[in-house]
This record gives C-alpha cells, structure tokens and sequence, in this order.
C-alpha cells in the first residue's frame, strides 16, 4: 500500500510546525491501515485426489498424508511449517489477530458428501534412524474453517474468524476430510495463515 502524505504545495511554510504534525497524522493514519490488513505468514497447497479417504491430513503434501515422512518427501514440503512466537508481530498498542483463511478449486466431478475442515495445528516430531516423521496435534480452538460439498468446476473459500494467539510452537495447517473423496474428483486445496493487529 502507498503512503500518501500532505504535499509540498498545499504546506505554505507559513506554519512549519502545523504543517510538520499534518504530514505525521497522515503517515500514522496509513501505517495503521496497513497494520489493520491481513498479512499472510504461511502458505500451503495440496491436490486431492479420487479415494482419498476420510481423515486429518497435512496442507502441504501430495494427498495430505496424516503422519508425513520429511524424509521420503524431500523438497515437495517446502512452505509446510511455521514457527510461530507472538513477539515477532508485536506492535506497540496494537493487538495481534490472526484467523485461517481456505480455498478448495474444483474439477468437473463434484464432492458429494464430503466435507473439508482447515485449521492450524501444532506438530510433533519424531522418527526411527535416517528418518523424520511430523505429526498433527489438536487443532487450534477457533482457528477452523469447513468446505461442504464444494460444486463441479468451482472455486470455493472461507475464513475462521479471528482465534486466541497459540501458544509459541511448531505449527501446520492441516484439513479434516469427513468421507472418501468422490470417485473422479480432483482438487486443489489451499490454506493461509493470516495475522492483522486492531
């Protein structure tokens, strides 16, 4: 967003001081309109396919696999995790929100049945030698937001509303599919994290 300030030609230089002030006002007026906007702090996006069955899965990975093997998926989980500690966003005066927001894109087979339910979780690490597995905890009190039956060729999008700060951690986004995805459906699914300070 542009900052636009008082210009030079409506300051007469008749009254400094009041001319200096103005043009403050107005850069503390547009920094807190950007500050109002919802910034994106994570990003994910998977495919769903046909036969996917019910069940919590990852935003991120190819077919959402609930318990991801970092190791097996290499590079396709960039963009995955965040590390999220509130004092990064902080802003004097203000109070960081944040909400999830979720899209899911259609292809000519429409879901039948199925609803898709996004949220931020916090995640855990574990895994044997030469392995590293991640896995979705409790999904965060207020931060979902459900996709029913999403139409044939369509693009379909919510938000959670704003939801308590979580306590600093490890986070994913993740969805909760509530049936076998219908036969023929292919989707693409989305997810950001969002934070805005009021």
């Amino acid at each position: 967003m542009a900052i636009s300030l008082t210009t030079g030609s409506s300051n007469s230089g008749s009254n400094d001081w009041s001319d200096v002030w103005n043009n403050d006002n107005d850069l503390v007026t547009e920094l807190d309109a950007i500050h109002d906007n919802y910034q994106t702090i994570l990003n994910a996006t998977s495919v769903l396919q046909q036969a996917v069955v019910a069940g919590t899965r990852f935003v991120g990975i190819q077919d959402g696999v609930s318990a991801a093997n970092m190791t097996a998926q290499g590079g396709s989980v960039n963009g995955l995790f965040i590390y999220f500690d509130d004092a990064d966003y902080t802003i004097a005066s203000k109070t960081q929100k944040l909400r999830v927001r979720a899209q899911v894109c259609t292809n000519a087979t429409a879901w039948s049945s199925v609803t898709a339910t996004f949220g931020l979780y916090p995640v855990t690490f574990a895994g044997a030698a030469d392995a590293l597995t991640a896995t979705l905890g409790t999904v965060v009190t207020g931060s979902t937001v459900a996709i029913a039956n999403p139409s044939a060729s369509t693009v379909n999008q919510g938000n959670s509303g704003v939801f308590a700060i979580p306590a600093d951690g490890q986070y994913a986004l993740g969805v909760v599919t509530s049936a076998t995805l219908t036969a023929a459906a292919s989707s693409f699914i989305s997810a950001q994290l969002q934070t805005t300070h009021a």
